[in-house]
């Protein structure tokens, strides 16, 4: 199957170079940003197109690396050129298969790629399941196509969709969040934040089911010690704990 990208996006390079590397036929990628482009296409070995309209007519499957804010005004654009018997798939996390569908007897899908993308590099995709939600008559075949070219996916609704992407961002949040509070902590005493890594690591690997057993640290209750702190830091913290407290009842 013969595929292109339209956008520049990281994660579309190694989407392009994990689909290109188990047999589907990367025909180019496009975007405004022709410097960004031709940096895409070097990095997977393809041509870099100038004309959005030579990368569908040559493409049975479009890849769409595009901002969420432009991809309703890009499928516009699409839609001028009456593609048909197409494949779309949209890279967004948060928005599903609709917001790109432009009709014309082609299939619509979006991806949610659970794994974060390196964006120095080419992020590894060979052990990564794609979570594809979407619809059109060509859905059966980009199933036997994945399947054929020993590609890992999952095909889900639009409400799986959007529970993985909530769930993705709650733990992204939170995680940001309780480590920004313990380095303002820690930055009131001249303490280090990199000094307290391998604890929050070690509880990111217990609650995802690493095999590897270590030994807990004991740091008693932490609600009788916040007078220590920077009073500000401590009022944080404590409304966090009282929060937390509530939602595990």
């Amino acid at each position: 199957m013969k595929f292109s990208v339209i956008g520049h996006k990281k994660i579309a390079v190694s989407i392009a170079h994990h689909f290109k590397k188990n047999g589907f036929e990367l025909v180019a990628f496009y975007s405004n940003n022709v410097e960004k482009c031709v940096k895409c296409a070097i990095e997977t070995f393809c041509k870099a197109y100038t004309n959005i309209e030579d990368v569908i007519s040559e493409s049975e499957l479009i890849i769409l690396a595009i901002d969420d804010i432009l991809l309703k005004t890009s499928m516009r654009k699409i839609a001028s050129f009456n593609p048909e018997n197409k494949i779309f798939i949209t890279l967004s996390y948060s928005q599903t298969s609709d917001l790109i569908n432009i009709g014309n007897n082609n299939t619509y899908f979006s991806m949610f790629v659970p794994e974060v993308i390196d964006n120095n590099d080419i992020t590894d995709l060979s052990k990564t399941t794609l979570l594809l939600e979407g619809c059109g008559k060509d859905y059966w075949d980009l199933y036997d196509e994945l399947y054929i070219h020993n590609i890992k996916f999952e095909f889900i609704d639009k409400n799986k969709k959007w529970v993985y992407n909530i769930s993705a961002k709650l733990v992204s949040d939170l995680i940001f969040t309780f480590c920004n509070l313990a380095g303002d902590a820690l930055s009131e005493a001249g303490g280090e934040l990199k000094n307290i890594k391998s604890f929050a690591l070690n509880t990111v690997l217990e609650m995802f089911g690493n095999e590897h057993s270590i030994e807990k640290a004991d740091f008693g209750d932490i609600l009788d010690n916040l007078y220590l702190i920077n009073p500000s830091s401590a009022k944080k913290i404590d409304s966090i704990y009282k929060v937390l407290k509530l939602m595990s009842k």
